[in-house]
């Protein structure tokens, strides 16, 4: 199971927000600034998990819950 804290607060750092009032469903568009601070995102998520995104898989990315799910399925990929 994905650390989901770990994930939130790199959006919340990124975003100047708490990350206990993020919530799954909230639109990245929403929290972050401009398409910069989501290409941050997923680089810090990236080297904080060890996985690596194609641009296909951020292409559906829209909220905080699609990026938990994505960084879960790229750990299954690593375990598998």
């Amino acid at each position: 199971m994905t650390d989901t804290n770990t994930i939130k607060r790199s959006v919340a750092r990124l975003s100047g927000l708490p990350n206990e009032l993020l919530t799954d469903d909230q639109l990245l568009s929403d929290l972050l600034v401009d398409s910069f601070a989501i290409v941050d995102l997923s680089i810090a998520v990236q080297e904080e998990f060890e996985i690596v995104f194609m641009q296909r898989d951020l292409v559906d990315l829209q909220t905080v819950g699609d990026l938990v799910g994505l960084v879960e399925r790229k750990l299954e990929v690593l375990v598998d």
